[in-house]
């Protein structure tokens, strides 16, 4: 998910900056024709977040397996850790939105 999101927001960059590029072309040249891991596309989601004001909308979270939201969740977190300025937008069901709520602002 987090990779195609990635994808998304690099597709519409008109300039990728340097620091991005050199880091896309790091992992290319490192993974093999492999998929980047998702420590990686964190970290370049990072960088992203903050060179540019970023949007993020999710939509169908919770209809995840429980270990990959996790996952995903705790990515997110990363993320806005280092990058403040990044929105997430997310939907779910109520019990859902609660329990992520507490995960993006620092705990389960």
């Amino acid at each position: 998910m987090l990779g195609s999101m990635l994808k998304q927001i690099i597709n519409t960059m008109e300039v990728i900056p340097e620091d991005i590029s050199r880091g896309l072309k790091e992992q290319l040249s490192t993974i093999h024709g492999y998929e980047p891991k998702l420590v990686d596309i964190v970290k370049i989601l990072q960088l992203i977040s903050l060179t540019k004001p970023t949007f993020m909308c999710i939509d169908g979270l919770d209809g995840c397996m429980e270990a990959q939201r996790v996952r995903i969740l705790d990515s997110l977190q990363q993320i806005l850790k280092r990058a403040s300025d990044t929105r997430i937008f997310m939907t779910g069901r109520p019990m859902f939105r609660r329990k992520s709520k507490n995960v993006l602002l620092g705990g389960w």
